[in-house]
C-alpha cells in the first residue's frame, strides 16, 4: 500500500523567518494589545497573560540584541 502519484508532491523547505513578510502581534519584538479587565482575570487563573501568550505566534522572529562583536 503506498501513495498514488497524484498525491505526491516534491518537498520543499519552508521559508525561514528571516524570509516570512507576513506580520504577526509579536514580530519583532512587538508589543501585544489585549483587554486589560480579561486579561487581569485570566491571569489570577494561569498566572501568565495567556491572552497575549495566544497570539503570538511560536515562530516569531525577534529583534537582534546581541553586540555586533
Amino acid at each position: 500500500m503506498g501513495y498514488s502519484p497524484d498525491q505526491l508532491r516534491r518537498w520543499q523547505p519552508a521559508p525561514t523567518s528571516r524570509e516570512r513578510t507576513d506580520q504577526h502581534p509579536g514580530q519583532d519584538g512587538a508589543g501585544v494589545s489585549t483587554d486589560p479587565e480579561e486579561a487581569k482575570a485570566r491571569f489570577a487563573e494561569h498566572q501568565f497573560n495567556i491572552l497575549a501568550s495566544d497570539q503570538i505566534p511560536l515562530d516569531r522572529t525577534l529583534k537582534e540584541s546581541r553586540h555586533k562583536a
